[in-house]
């Protein structure tokens, strides 16, 4: 990469820096975690795995993730209705990106 872009050009991104801005919060990482723990997921199941997130939080990260094509969100024609996110294929990359994040801030 660095070498199509000057460092200079790539540290100034502006896309760069308003997509980090959005992407990288606090829950992040551990809805990140959990969508990876299985092929689909529901959202109280997401909900129920993260202590201390409140829906609404869940709600906007899951809408960012689906706006970054980082998830899709596909609702089931069931009764009652079901929603369930799985990742894209960027969104299984970027997963493999924040899994090893997540070990080496354990490490």
């Amino acid at each position: 990469m660095t070498d199509l872009i000057s460092i200079y050009d790539l540290i100034n991104n502006e896309k760069l820096r308003k997509n980090y801005g959005e992407m990288m919060r606090q829950w992040t990482i551990p809805i990140i975690i959990s969508l990876g723990n299985r092929e689909y997921s529901g959202f109280n199941q997401i909900k129920n795995e993260i202590n201390g997130i409140n829906s609404n939080t869940l709600s906007k990260m899951l809408s960012l993730f689906e706006k970054h094509n980082i998830i899709k969100r596909e609702i089931l024609n069931t009764k009652p209705i079901t929603v369930r996110y799985s990742f894209t294929h960027k969104g299984r990359e970027f997963y493999k990106i924040i899994s090893s994040l997540s070990d080496f801030l354990i490490e």
